[in-house]
């Protein structure tokens, strides 16, 4: 048994018995230690996160491009989109007479090349015509012929041009019959 006081008082003692007692006893100074420490951990965590936060926008602010405004000078350029028109060819085939019913249009790099390019119209169709009529209904068929096609018109367009470069060739219309 053991002798524990309550108030300090001498008369205030009371016996405990053993399986009562605390084994480890701890003071207050330690208990306050340790809560201090914790506290203190914790709030450098929250301190650090807020300041690693800031840190990362003021990183991206700096970094970002600046915001284009409406009302500014500085516009994209647009596209300039020119129509080829709607061909009808004979397509390559010994054993039957097979058409290609086509509509192309193509973009320009660079808007300022549009009357060069608008000049030579008749000649651009007639490569396409000539590119187009060597072509057989199997090759067209497949996905992978649409867009080998698209290249080698895109190509041959480019080759007949003088100035300025076609960036984008669009099939608007194909049925191949």
């Amino acid at each position: 048994m053991e002798t524990v006081e309550l108030s300090g008082n001498p008369v205030d003692k009371v016996e405990l018995p053993a399986q009562l007692t605390p084994r480890y006893t701890a003071s207050n100074k330690t208990i306050m230690v340790i809560a201090f420490a914790t506290i203190l951990i914790i709030s450098s965590g929250i301190i650090l996160s807020i300041y690693w936060q800031s840190l990362i926008s003021a990183i991206r602010r700096a970094t970002a491009p600046p915001p284009v405004e409406a009302n500014s000078s500085y516009r994209a350029q647009e596209p300039v989109v020119i129509d080829l028109g709607t061909l009808i060819v004979n397509l390559k085939d010994p054993h039957q007479l097979r058409h290609l019913k086509i509509t192309i249009s193509f973009s320009l790099d660079n808007p300022e090349d549009q009357a060069s390019v608008l000049a030579t119209i008749p000649r651009l169709r007639d490569g396409v015509m000539l590119l187009l009529s060597e072509k057989t209904i199997e090759s067209l068929q497949a996905y992978d012929g649409k867009v080998q096609l698209r290249d080698e018109v895109t190509q041959r367009l480019n080759s007949l041009i003088v100035h300025g470069l076609i960036r984008t060739v669009y099939f608007r219309e194909f049925v191949a019959i």
